[in-house]
């Protein structure tokens, strides 16, 4: 009469794969089909009748992205059955479990199972921001020949090793105006701006990864990004009025009605935008023994701007 003393012995292929004792190693590609074959199996037992049949399964069955697939009662495979992304989970334990049905006491072998996901170049790097708008104050003297920087461009890649490896450049043609460091991202204005002649220059930014798929030989990924340089003005301009010498003499009838024009000032300022060209225009008075006490005198005079640049 047989006895149930013999273990059931789980054998696989491809046999070459790293292994100890009852673990198993192996490392597979993020980019696989569903239904990729990953391991072919068999179960035997020495045994005969119920001590040599065996009843065999995965634990977490439901947790993991394999499925075990009978052949025959003593045969199967091992296949995925979702797709898998190594940025999402990057290894799985899990283990097959085999026992016979042997009496008084059924005997189990166990086979742990470790299995990598490997990177591949499946994510183009990400612009933290797409449509970036900055500025740049005009007439910023250059102190070398590698310019000033003006902006730090930056794009993630969610990929590992030299698949997340990124590389900055310019599509467009700037003439020079503007340089990037390819590590880097850090850009450089490579001339003096003046707002006059142009002030918006936009550039489109490309980082490009150093990753290659071995599976589907899809070269390098990259995407794109676009920048605004607006040139705003230094307040370098001061207001200008049409006063020779900044004095002027004037002179009124002394019975002139409350309102008479005395005389038309016209003020302006060269500098084009914002605050630096917009003007107040004030008096400060004083008599010509130019009192200390001046605020005690009744001034009969009053500035009233009629225009942005024009005050009467």
């Amino acid at each position: 009469m047989d006895e149930n003393d013999n273990y059931p012995i789980i054998d696989y292929y491809p046999n070459d794969i790293q292994n100890n004792s009852n673990s198993l190693q192996l490392s597979l590609s993020e980019l696989l089909p569903i239904n990729s074959l990953i391991l072919s199996l068999s179960i035997i037992d020495q045994d005969s009748d119920e001590n040599g049949r065996v009843t065999w399964k995965l634990d977490r069955s439901s947790l993991i992205p394999f499925e075990l697939i009978r052949l025959t009662d003593t045969t199967g495979e091992l296949r995925t059955k979702r797709l898998l992304d190594r940025e999402y989970i990057s290894e799985y334990y899990f283990k097959l479990e085999a026992h016979d049905h042997g009496k008084p006491k059924s005997k189990s072998t166990y086979l742990n199972i470790h299995i990598t996901i490997l990177d591949e170049n499946d994510n183009a790097p990400i612009f933290r921001q797409d449509d970036i708008q900055v500025t740049i104050s005009e007439h910023v003297k250059l102190n070398n020949q590698n310019g000033y920087e003006i902006y730090h461009v930056q794009a993630d890649d969610y990929d590992q090793g030299q698949n997340a490896e990124v590389n900055y450049s310019i599509l467009n043609q700037n003439n020079n105006l503007f340089q990037i460091d390819s590590q880097t991202g850090v850009i450089r204005a490579m001339v003096e701006f003046d707002r006059k002649q142009k002030d918006t220059y936009v550039l489109e930014i490309q980082a490009t990864d150093k990753g290659y798929n071995h599976l589907s030989s899809v070269p390098p990924l990259s995407s794109k990004a676009t920048i605004t340089f607006t040139i705003i003005s230094r307040n370098e301009y001061p207001p200008i009025c049409n006063i020779d010498k900044n004095s002027a003499s004037l002179s009124v009838m002394e019975n002139s009605k409350q309102g008479t024009i005395v005389a038309t000032i016209i003020c302006h300022d060269d500098d084009t935008d914002g605050i630096n060209g917009q003007m107040n225009v004030y008096a400060q008075w004083w008599l010509e023994d130019r009192l200390l006490n001046r605020t005690t005198y009744n001034i009969p005079f009053e500035i009233v701007t009629t225009k942005s640049n024009t005050s009467e």
